[in-house]
C-alpha cells in the first residue's frame, strides 16, 4: 500500500522537477532574447519572478518530502514494535489458556474420582462438612463412632494425596 503511494508521490515530484527544468530553459532563452531586445525587459522580469517562485516552491517541496518520508519511517517502526508486543501478549494468553484448561481437567478428575458412591458414606461426609461431631454423626446414621471416624479419615487422606 505505502509503496504505491510513495511511487505516485515520487512521480509527481519528478513531474514538478521536469516542469521546473522546462521553465528554467524558457527563462534562459528569454534572457538571451531580452538582452538582444530591451522591449522584452518587462517580460524577462516577470519570468524571472516566476522562476524564483518555482525554485522556492521546489525547495519547500523537497523539505516537505523529506519530512513525510521520516514520518512514514517512524510510523512503520512503531507498527512493527506494536505488532511484536501484541504477538508476545497473544503467546502469553495462549499459555494461560493452556494452563487453565489443564487445571480444569485436573479438577474434573479429582471431582469424579473423589465422589463417594456409597450413599451412607456420602451422608456421613455431608454431615461432617456441616460441622456435626463424630458422635452425633454416628448416632444419626446408626453406625459405631470408630467406623464414622474411619470413613471421614479415609476421605481426608484421599484428598490430601491428590494435593
Amino acid at each position: 500500500m505505502s509503496t504505491t503511494f510513495l511511487g505516485s508521490w515520487f512521480e509527481y515530484a519528478q513531474l514538478a522537477l521536469n516542469g521546473l527544468l522546462v521553465t528554467l530553459l524558457l527563462f534562459l532563452i528569454l534572457r538571451q532574447r531580452a538582452e538582444k531586445n530591451s522591449l522584452h525587459k518587462e517580460t524577462y522580469d516577470k519570468v524571472e519572478t516566476i522562476v524564483e517562485s518555482l525554485v522556492k516552491i521546489a525547495k519547500e517541496h523537497e523539505v516537505i518530502s523529506k519530512q513525510f518520508e521520516a514520518n512514514l519511517e517512524t510510523k512503520r517502526s512503531l507498527i512493527l514494535e506494536l505488532t511484536a508486543q501484541l504477538d508476545q501478549l497473544i503467546n502469553r494468553a495462549a499459555e494461560v489458556i493452556s494452563r487453565l484448561e489443564r487445571i480444569i481437567e485436573e479438577a474434573k478428575e479429582i471431582e469424579t474420582s473423589s465422589s463417594v458412591t456409597n450413599p451412607e458414606h456420602e451422608r456421613i461426609l455431608s454431615l461432617a462438612r456441616k460441622g456435626f461431631t463424630v458422635q452425633s454423626i454416628a448416632h444419626q446414621v446408626n453406625k459405631p463412632v470408630g467406623e464414622v471416624e474411619l470413613i471421614i479419615n479415609l476421605y481426608k487422606a484421599t484428598l490430601n494425596k491428590r494435593k
